[in-house]
């Protein structure tokens, strides 16, 4: 860039000591500002699928990524969080499926416990992980770390893992806890540790997203993925801004594996 400066310097002097000089002059000041524009714009347009902000990108944008939204969630906090991140990756151009993870938990103990067990969301095999482009995990924390249910599962991918079947793919996390400070980012980072191991390419919830700013509300969100909050009792729902942001995280998921997989079927 300084040589292209300097040359545009020397031939402004030089055009500026000839007859008609200033026109000419402008002329050149003009060409190089297009010039300068243009590539500006390239680049720019070059970046767009991963920095333009949630609900920009239409299904004529990109081609099709296939994302596996996989959640476990006690008392359905986690399914409305994974509801939300699938909205977000159909809306960025993917066909998204959304599974569970099977219940560990005795029914009639779940029962006692008033735990959900009516969702409509069919039950994963750990052999449906290597059929994605992407992979969003989410689960409630258990005392800063993943549910039992959630590592029981991923305990099973060691088939996968030793064939190399997850590498290169998006992977993504979200979770819950009942207090502000109820360990979101450890859970996070152990979900993603897990990802790291499979091969996987990382996209956290980035400060695109400003919902995650702010002190004027209790926010969930974190730069390692969408979080919610669900109080002491179980009483707090995902707000709207929760929400929001995990259907942000789905649009840069399904984004990012579209540039992974320009191919995908």
């Amino acid at each position: 860039m300084q040589i292209a400066k300097a040359a545009f310097l020397v031939a402004a002097e030089d055009h500026a000591d000839r007859p008609g000089g200033p026109s000419k002059f402008r002329k050149v000041i003009c060409q190089f500002s297009a010039r300068r524009a243009r590539l500006r714009r390239d680049r720019t347009i070059g970046a767009l699928p991963l920095l333009r902000p949630f609900g920009v990108a239409t299904l004529e944008e990109s081609p099709l990524a296939k994302v596996l939204v996989l959640y476990y969630s006690s008392y359905g906090h986690i399914e409305k969080m994974a509801e939300a991140v699938a909205a977000g990756a159909r809306e960025a151009g993917a066909t998204v499926d959304i599974k569970r993870v099977p219940e560990t938990i005795p029914e009639e103990v779940a029962r006692a416990a008033r735990v959900k067990l009516d969702q409509a969301a069919p039950i994963a095999s750990i052999n449906d992980l290597a059929q994605y482009d992407a992979i969003v995990i989410g689960t409630g924390t258990r005392y800063g770390r993943v549910s039992g249910q959630m590592a029981n599962f991923l305990d099973q991918a060691g088939k996968l893992w030793l064939a190399g079947a997850l590498v290169g793919k998006v992977g993504a996390a979200f979770t819950c806890s009942a207090a502000q400070h109820g360990g979101q980012e450890t859970t996070l980072l152990s979900l993603i540790t897990n990802m790291l191991h499979f091969g996987m390419t990382i996209v956290g919830l980035d400060y695109g997203f400003k919902g995650q700013m702010g002190d004027d509300e209790i926010r969930g969100g974190s730069p390692y993925g969408a979080t919610t909050l669900a109080g002491p009792t179980g009483q707090r729902q995902p707000t709207e801004n929760d929400l929001a942001g995990a259907r942000y995280l789905g649009a840069r998921v399904a984004r990012t594996a579209a540039l992974l997989f320009p191919d995908s079927k």
